[in-house]
């Protein structure tokens, strides 16, 4: 049967039309994945890659009223992740790679606009691009990243934290994967006193990895397990993970899975099968997207499916971009996309 394709209706708002793309890295998040969103409605704030005169520029865009704009940084590296702390100021992680090390640092944009200087994670010797996740609320962040524990070609990595949110701890290793595995790809989502940590453990030819899940005890230790049972899944597609209303959605590679409110995750009954699915929740209401193409419509659309009240619902919409992100805020979702033609367009779509 078709699919009953349409044409998406709502607002577009253009936010960024002057940043050029930085050549594609297999693997590498795209340069305008870290946003997040404002309100329903409102517009969305963020950092991307640009490739432009500055060797390694980053810029934060703000797009809200109507009306957008774009600075450029005092930071450059490449950009990994970022997160806002609710009263404005958003927080992000980039990392410098030489031909012999990589730097993680973390850095923050404070709600009137200033920037404070960036403060070392961690330096590794070796080349190797950090995963890293990060939490943050009311002037407090929490970084989890991956590091290599060796120089070898091909070194087994780690799970290291650093936080001041919920309790001051300074870098401080997390996992111990165990002989010739490696963890990946964390997922960190906080929410009151809860924090839940979800990553990829694979053995050390990264082609195949298992799901793992941890959730933080008072005294700051983690608790493991209550992860769903799947292999397969590929290291190059981190898990997602957003906790609302005290409910933990999950990602892992092309399943979504729910907390079945006994610290154990069930399978989604979404209505779809996904290969790279993004993952938002707010108000009770859960929203699964992700941009597919198919010969039964000749062209790429949006597939969009939402868990409100306990039922499914799912829609394809016409698209001609790149979706890079999905937030959602008091239940409505914004989606975050971009085309490069050749500069990098992004594009705020409100459901």
């Amino acid at each position: 049967m078709a699919l009953a394709v349409r044409r998406r209706r709502g607002p577009k708002t253009v936010i960024m039309t002057t940043c050029a793309l930085p050549p594609s890295t297999l693997n590498e998040q795209a340069p305008a994945s870290v946003v997040t969103a404002l309100g329903p409605g409102v517009g969305v704030y963020g950092f991307a890659s640009c490739r432009t005169t500055v060797p390694g520029a980053i810029y934060f865009f703000l797009s809200r009223g109507g009306r957008s704009m774009h600075e450029l940084t005092p930071y450059h590296g490449t950009l990994e992740v970022m997160a806002s702390d609710g009263t404005g100021a958003v927080y992000l992680c980039y990392s410098v790679r030489t031909a012999i090390d990589t730097s993680l640092y973390i850095a923050r944009r404070s709600a009137q606009g200033k920037y404070s200087p960036p403060a070392l994670l961690t330096h590794t010797v070796g080349t190797f691009r950090p995963s890293v996740t990060l939490a943050a609320a009311n002037g407090k962040w929490w970084a989890v990243w991956s590091e290599a524990t060796s120089t070898e070609q091909f070194p087994s990595h780690v799970l290291f934290e650093q936080r001041t949110l919920l309790g001051v701890r300074p870098r401080h290793r997390v996992t111990v994967p165990g002989p010739s595995h490696s963890d990946w790809q964390p997922a960190l989502a906080v929410s009151g006193s809860l924090a839940r940590l979800a990553w990829l453990r694979s053995g050390l030819d990264r082609f195949s990895a298992r799901p793992m899940l941890a959730s933080s005890r008072p005294d700051g230790t983690w608790r493991v397990g209550g992860a769903p049972a799947l292999s397969g899944a590929s290291v190059g597609y981190p898990p997602q993970m957003v906790i609302d209303q005290g409910r933990t959605y999950l990602v892992f590679h092309s399943a979504v899975y729910l907390d079945n409110g006994t610290g154990h995750f069930v399978l989604a009954p979404a209505v779809n099968v996904y290969f790279r699915p993004y993952l938002a929740a707010s108000a009770g209401v859960a929203t699964i997207a992700e941009l597919a193409t198919t010969e039964a419509v000749g062209h790429s659309y949006l597939q969009v499916d939402e868990l409100r009240g306990g039922t499914w619902s799912s829609v394809q919409w016409l698209s001609t971009d790149n979706l890079d992100g999905l937030q959602s805020a008091d239940g409505r979702a914004i989606f975050v996309m971009h085309k490069q033609s050749p500069w990098l367009y992004l594009v705020a779509e409100h459901a």
